[in-house]
């Protein structure tokens, strides 16, 4: 089986949870082939970057208030 970067996708993709809570993650897709160059497999990877979110959430946060702070100083 051979790996092709045709048909590659990464992409954020909102899950749900069993217990019906969504969370973001990073998918990955790639299709594989056989040795005659046919379609063979569709791979797929999926992580968790519900973290990552909250941590850019919370860096925009800060620069919002470094910035409002900044702003109002009479620098």
């Amino acid at each position: 089986m051979k790996k092709t970067g045709k048909g590659l996708n990464n992409e954020e993709l909102w899950r749900k949870r069993r217990d019906g809570t969504v969370f973001p993650t990073l998918t990955n897709n790639w299709l594989l082939r056989d040795k005659n160059g046919h379609p063979s497999m569709l791979c797929a990877t999926m992580v968790d970057i519900s973290e990552l979110k909250q941590r850019e959430a919370e860096l925009a946060a800060s620069k919002k208030t470094l910035e409002t702070m900044l702003n109002a100083s009479a620098i």
